[in-house]
């Protein structure tokens, strides 16, 4: 086709010889195995280069069976402009009007090229300081982080406004490249055994209830942070004198994202069962597996995690400081008022505190007096001691050591020797205690040394994934 006299390259013939470029085609041809891509690479070579020219050939592409696919809202063109119009116009060069027009796609009127698509002019945004903003985008002008810039997608013109900075418990500075307001610290609380709360400031205390209660949410008291709830729903297991986490609800960004025990590996957003990892809202929930933790993350800073089993920790930025409410208290940095009552004033005890934050009642569910174990302090000082099972976790010379620094182990041994002074005889509450602590110093960014053996909690657990199973 290259050098048929009456093919669609024939025009360009006298000013360009065809027949280095016929050589180099079969060539490549012969190399391939004659696939056809190879040959539209070759014929396309030829087509560029009379263009450079200032020579249009014809159509070669049907003939040659060498279809070119554009994306939507463009079309193919022979003698397209070398310089198309983008959302990015400054990024063109200076002599886009002296070159040679090229084969290729072009996007159609009202549209222009962005990355490898044709969007509509108006959804361009705007350039600014040398980046490219989406409509409505904002930015910081400053690297105090005072002053706030938008772009407007209908002008495609930035405008700027003064701030107060950051808000409390924020700090300006540039993470990854993006310039902005970042939590100089997060608080985080847990729940786990049956179950043993630690509040955002470090309060200890045990619940038993086994209805639906807000382990936390935002109060109300700044409009200007993202609202959002936690709760779970606790059952009896085993024993009527302990309950268990057995689901944990994130609700946020107008999504609802549920961890169930009966769905280990998966999660229900918004009461469809999906597979992870798994992203609502533009991306701004996002679920995901790390370990053996289904991770549920907002981008306002909220992550939240739970083990399908027993364990559940919800981390906040310093940004929510004195605007929390719920199980896991106000984080305003005092232990003393972490039992404050839905209505107002401080609860007399966990069992008025925990029910005063149920949210749903299902048939049968309820809240009691934590059981009684009338020994366990001389049981504590046992296992110290021995520094074995419980005693393990404090142990100066065990896997834990490098914690001990960052978390102190008393208030985990205490609930572990009493887990198992309220279920003697089951191995899962000093395994889960160990698990527990092991993950806390690990979130604090503590070292943990093996410490499953084949004699201490050696544990092969079975998790459901689709028509697969995963043993750990």
């Amino acid at each position: 086709m290259l050098t048929q006299l009456d093919g669609p390259f024939a025009v360009c013939h006298d000013t360009l010889d065809p027949r280095p470029f016929l050589e180099q085609c079969v060539y490549d041809l012969c190399v391939v195995g004659g696939e056809r891509l190879s040959l539209c690479r070759g014929l396309s070579a030829y087509a560029q280069a009379c263009l450079e020219l200032g020579i249009s050939v014809g159509n070669w592409r049907p003939p040659a069976n060498c279809p070119l696919s554009c994306p939507a809202n463009s079309s193919y063109e022979l003698c397209g402009p070398a310089c198309p119009a983008s959302c990015n116009e400054a990024a063109a060069p200076s002599n886009c009007s002296g070159r040679p027009c090229v084969e290729g796609c072009v996007c159609l009127p009202g549209f222009v090229a962005s990355g490898g698509a044709c969007v509509p002019t108006s959804s361009c945004g705007c350039t600014f300081q040398g980046l490219q903003l989406a409509p409505g985008q904002e930015v910081w002008a400053d690297e105090s982080c005072q002053r706030r810039c938008t772009c407007n997608g209908a002008t495609h013109q930035v405008t700027c406004r003064d701030t107060q900075g950051c808000p409390a418990g924020e700090i300006c500075s540039d993470q990854n490249g993006l310039l902005g307001c970042y939590p100089n610290r997060f608080g985080t609380c847990q729940g786990s055994g049956d179950p043993h709360y630690v509040s955002f400031d470090g309060r200890r205390f045990d619940f038993m209830g086994t209805c639906t209660y807000l382990l936390v949410g935002s109060c109300g008291q700044n409009a200007a942070l993202p609202a959002f709830r936690v709760l779970v729903q606790n059952e009896h297991r085993g024993s009527q004198t302990v309950s268990y986490t057995r689901a944990v609800l994130v609700e946020a960004r107008g999504v609802k994202v549920a961890v169930h025990r009966e769905y280990p590996g998966q999660v229900l957003v918004d009461d469809v069962l999906q597979y992870l990892p798994f992203q609502a809202a533009d991306g701004q929930v996002q679920v995901f597996r790390q370990g053996r933790d289904a991770v549920v993350r907002t981008d306002f800073g909220l992550t939240v995690t739970y083990n399908w089993d027993a364990q559940v920790t919800a981390k906040v930025p310093s940004s929510y400081a004195e605007a929390l409410c719920g199980l896991c208290g106000n984080f305003n940095g005092d232990p003393a008022d972490d039992l404050a009552l839905r209505g107002g004033g401080q609860a007399a005890d966990a069992l008025a505190f925990g029910n005063s934050w149920q949210e749903e009642t299902r048939s049968g569910c309820g809240a009691t007096e934590p059981g009684d174990c009338p020994k366990l302090d001389s049981l504590v000082a046992q296992q110290l001691q021995s520094k074995n099972e419980c005693g393990i976790l404090a142990d100066p010379n065990g896997p834990f050591r490098e914690c001990h620094s960052k978390l102190d182990p008393q208030g985990a041994v205490r609930d572990c020797v009493y887990d198992r002074c309220l279920l003697p005889g089951q191995s899962g509450p000093l395994c889960d205690a160990l698990a527990t602590y092991a993950a806390a110093c690990q979130a604090a960014g503590a070292t943990v040394h093996p410490w499953r053996s084949e004699n201490l909690c050696r544990e092969y657990r079975k998790w459901q994934l689709g028509d697969s199973a995963l043993y750990i």
